[in-house]
């Protein structure tokens, strides 16, 4: 006849300690998948954007962050970009870019050789931003203003709109298809920044897309590694 002994206790003791882990488990699974979720948001962006000035960090991190990680007492984790990352949100939905809060139109860059962007990566100095060229509009000695048209434009009925002198030889004129902001460097004439109401932008930053595959093809070897690793700690 044979008998077989067990320690309840020891055994129930174990799994008291391993259901207290549970939590903690999770958190780490979450955390994962979330951490998982950025490194597909990265690849997104690096493949749809072209970042001269903004960290990709600040759009996705590769370490979530700890006011955003999932804690055992918080069984949350929060994917969301830094404050400057977030100038790519309207990049999720293909929002139209216009006009600013005071009023003013979205500026295009020139580019290719001569322009102001000759590269896709080329920096523009801020001095030479729209903003920051001072533009105002012209007058004579006299006072009176000066239009697309030349002096005595209004007497001849045929005054247009009016142009802006600024910092840095800029002038901004009427063109074809709008405003455009032209530079005079000695004799030569150059377009800055074409002026336009709206522009599209496409719908390329797939942020959700990138957490949900995440969530479809990492959560469940994610939860069951945080799983094993929490019953490794309970048997201690």
């Amino acid at each position: 006849m044979l008998s077989i002994k067990v320690d309840a206790a020891e055994a129930l003791d174990f799994f008291d300690r391993l259901a207290k882990q549970t939590p903690a488990a999770i958190a780490l699974g979450l955390n994962r998948t979330a951490e998982d979720g950025l490194g597909i948001i990265r690849g997104n962006v690096k493949r749809g954007f072209t970042l001269r000035t903004l960290p990709l960090n600040f759009v996705a991190p590769q370490i979530l962050p700890k006011a955003l990680r999932a804690r055992a007492d918080k069984l949350t984790a929060l994917i969301e970009p830094y404050g400057a990352g977030k100038i790519l949100d309207p990049f999720e939905t293909g929002e139209r870019h216009g006009r600013d809060k005071l009023g003013r139109p979205v500026a295009i860059p020139s580019t290719g050789p001569g322009g102001l962007r000759a590269t896709p990566t080329t920096v523009i100095p801020r001095k030479l931003y729209p903003v920051n060229l001072g533009l105002v509009i012209v007058k004579d000695p006299k006072g009176r203003l000066y239009y697309n048209t030349g002096r005595g434009a209004t007497k001849r009925g045929i005054a247009g709109p009016r142009p802006l002198k600024g910092k840095h030889g800029t002038f901004e004129i009427q063109g074809k298809r709008g405003r455009v902001i032209m530079q005079r460097i000695g004799a030569t004439v150059r377009p800055l920044w074409l002026l336009r109401d709206s522009v599209p932008r496409p719908a390329n930053l797939h942020f959700y897309d990138g957490v949900q595959e995440a969530v479809d093809t990492r959560w469940v070897t994610n939860m069951l590694g945080a799983w094993d690793a929490m019953t490794v700690k309970a048997g201690r």
